[in-house]
C-alpha cells in the first residue's frame, strides 16, 4: 500500500511519515505527524487506520493514560458513549476517504 503524504484529521493537517525499522506508529499532536512503520508491508494498513482512529479519540479526548510514572501503550484507555463514537467514526471516515 502506498501511504498518503497527507491527511487531514479533525480539520487538521497530518504528515504521514513511514519508517522501514519498525511494525507500529504513533502520532504527535503538536507536530501534527503520523509515524507508521513500514516493516511489514501486510500490516501498513492497518497500522495507518490504527493511529487515524487512536488520534481522533484523543483530539476528541476520548483516549485516557492510567496514572504510571512511565506509561507505554497498554495504560491507554477509551471511554465514550455510543454518540461520541459515531460522531469519532465519522472524523475517521473523513480521513480516510484518501486512502481510495
Amino acid at each position: 500500500m502506498k501511504l498518503p503524504k497527507t491527511m487531514v484529521i479533525c480539520g487538521e493537517n497530518y504528515a504521514i511519515k513511514p519508517c522501514a525499522t519498525t511494525n507500529g506508529g504513533s502520532f504527535d499532536t503538536f507536530k501534527r505527524i503520523i509515524l507508521v512503520g513500514t516493516a511489514d508491508k501486510l500490516k501498513i494498513h492497518a497500522i495507518l487506520i490504527h493511529e487515524v482512529v487512536e488520534l481522533v479519540f484523543a483530539i476528541r479526548n476520548l483516549r485516557y493514560t492510567k496514572e504510571v510514572a512511565q506509561p507505554d501503550n497498554g495504560d491507554y484507555l477509551f471511554s465514550f458513549s455510543h454518540e461520541e463514537f459515531n460522531q469519532a467514526m465519522e472524523d475517521v471516515s473523513a480521513a480516510i476517504r484518501c486512502l481510495q
